[in-house]
């Protein structure tokens, strides 16, 4: 799934770029501070990396905000930083390896500060983004005929690269999309047994930003 999703905005992001290669100079201006809303789809892989610990896989809607400053140089060249703060109940649970056990994994928010830069074409802005990504990671252990459950969660760092589209639709409001990836450090989840994982995730988005700065 990551990587068809991945191919597509890839490609996506290719045709754009290209069909609008050709035009002379930008009179949109992109610069300014930003902030919005957005709202996708995400999905969550613990990576467990113990064969006989199993951690599921889960996907869910994804929302939250951001908001952001923009630099547009003379050259249609753009340099920027954002953050944004995004919540789901991206969660799963299935049977454990052991059968008498279910198996619970999942994202309650992520928040990330990232570095974009692209190009802007008039109304149409092309970027790539990287940086810092924490998330909030939960998950339990439970017997099923004693109805015991083992709960933890951990706060944990990584790092979160992606790219994205933008188009003026007036000089305040803009919209996009954004696919992007985050991985993060591992750690050892303490439930009945402990459970190492190592996480990452994808998400694809669609923002809505007002301009508050600049032109």
């Amino acid at each position: 799934m990551f990587n068809r999703i991945r191919n597509t905005a890839i490609a996506l992001a290719a045709g754009i770029f290209a069909g609008h290669a050709a035009e002379a100079q930008s009179t949109h201006d992109w610069t300014g501070f930003h902030a919005g809303a957005m709202v996708g789809y995400g999905e969550l892989e613990p990576n467990s990396s113990a064969a006989n610990l199993i951690q599921p896989n889960s996907d869910d809607a994804v929302y939250g905000i951001f908001a952001g400053y923009d630099y547009q140089f003379s050259n249609r060249f753009l340099i920027g930083v954002e953050a944004d703060w995004a919540f789901s109940d991206m969660s799963s649970t299935v049977p454990c390896f052991n059968p008498a056990f279910n198996c619970n994994a999942g994202m309650d928010s992520m928040a990330t500060v990232r570095a974009r830069a692209g190009m802007a074409f008039d109304r149409v802005l092309v970027y790539g983004t990287a940086g810092y990504a924490h998330m909030e990671y939960s998950g339990f252990t439970q017997n099923i005929g004693a109805g015991t459950i083992f709960p933890d969660s951990r706060g944990l760092d990584g790092w979160t690269y992606g790219l994205g589209l933008e188009y003026a639709v007036t000089d305040r409001i803009h919209i996009g999309a954004e696919a992007r990836w985050a991985e993060f450090d591992s750690t050892v989840m303490n439930y009945d047994v402990p459970y190492p994982v190592s996480p990452d995730t994808f998400t694809a988005l669609l923002r809505v930003s007002f301009k508050l700065g600049g032109k």
